[in-house]
C-alpha cells in the first residue's frame, strides 16, 4: 500500500562549531562537562522565541556543534558569541554555514538514506528534514532533563532500576527506538588483551577490520 505523503516545511539552518572546553570552574568534571555545556551555552541560545529549531552535538575531546534555524542569524550570533566568551568557550572561524539548508546539506547522505533515493530530491529533503526534527525533539528532551548540580550541571536520575538500571531515562527511549525501527547495532566483544573494554564503530578505534584481525568478535544486540 502507498504511505500517504508527508507536508513538511523546511527550516534553513546553521550550524556552529567550537573547541570543548575543559577548563574550571564548570567544564573541569568529565562526568557533568557536556550537561553543563549545554544549560550554560546552548540552552540559554535555544530558548529565544526566534529560534525555531536546534540540534546540539559533544565530540569529546575533538569539539562541540551547534545547529540551529532562527530568524536573525546577526542577532543570535552577536548573542551566541558574547556568552561563549563569558564562558572561555572558544568558536572556531568560518564555522557558520551561511544559507544551509536542511535538505540540501544535512542528514540526507548515505548514512541517513538508502543509496538509490539520494538523488531523488522530494524523498532526500523529506528524510533529512524529518531527521532534523527527530535531532532537535531529542535536544529539547536534553535539556528538560538537567538539574543543577553546585556550579555544575546533570542529567535527572532515573529511579526506575529496572527500566533504566544505569539511571538515565534516556535508556528507555533507545530501547523505543529499538522497538518501533528493529534496529539492531554491533557491540565488539574483546577477547584479548587483558582487560579491554567493548566498543562500538562509533567510538574510534578499534575499527570493525582491526577488531577482527585483534579477536574480537562482533555481537549483534537489540535494545
Amino acid at each position: 500500500p502507498r504511505i500517504p505523503p508527508m507536508k513538511l516545511t523546511h527550516i534553513p539552518h546553521r550550524f556552529y562549531v567550537f573547541d570543548c572546553p575543559t577548563h574550571a570552574p564548570y567544564f573541569d568534571e568529565a562526568d557533568r562537562r557536556w550537561p553543563t555545556i549545554v544549560a550554560k551555552l546552548f540552552a540559554p541560545l535555544v530558548r529565544d522565541k526566534a529560534v525555531k529549531g536546534f540540534v546540539f552535538l559533544d565530540h569529546d575531546p575533538v569539539d562541540i556543534e551547534l545547529r540551529v534555524a532562527v530568524r536573525d542569524y546577526r542577532r543570535f550570533e552577536k548573542r551566541m558569541d558574547a556568552l561563549a566568551l563569558t564562558l572561555g568557550i572558544n568558536r572556531r572561524p568560518n564555522t557558520a554555514t551561511a544559507g544551509q539548508t536542511i535538505g540540501r546539506h544535512a542528514y540526507h547522505g548515505e548514512r541517513w538514506l538508502e543509496k538509490a533515493k539520494i538523488k531523488q530530491w522530494p524523498l532526500a529533503s523529506k528524510r533529512s528534514e524529518l531527521v532534523f526534527r527527530f535531532l532537535h525533539a531529542g535536544c529539547a528532551l536534553f535539556i528538560d532533563s538537567l538539574v543543577p548540580d553546585g556550579v555544575r550541571w546533570r542529567i535527572e536520575r532515573n529511579s526506575d532500576a529496572k527500566e533504566n538500571p544505569l539511571g538515565n531515562g534516556f535508556e528507555s527511549l533507545h530501547h523505543l527506538v529499538a522497538n518501533y525501527s528493529k534496529s539492531d547495532f554491533e557491540v565488539l566483544l574483546p577477547n584479548s588483551p587483558a582487560g579491554q573494554t567493548a566498543t562500538t564503530v562509533w567510538m574510534g578505534q578499534p575499527t570493525a577490520a582491526v577488531a577482527t584481525n585483534y579477536g574480537m568478535p562482533g555481537a549483534r544486540c537489540h535494545l
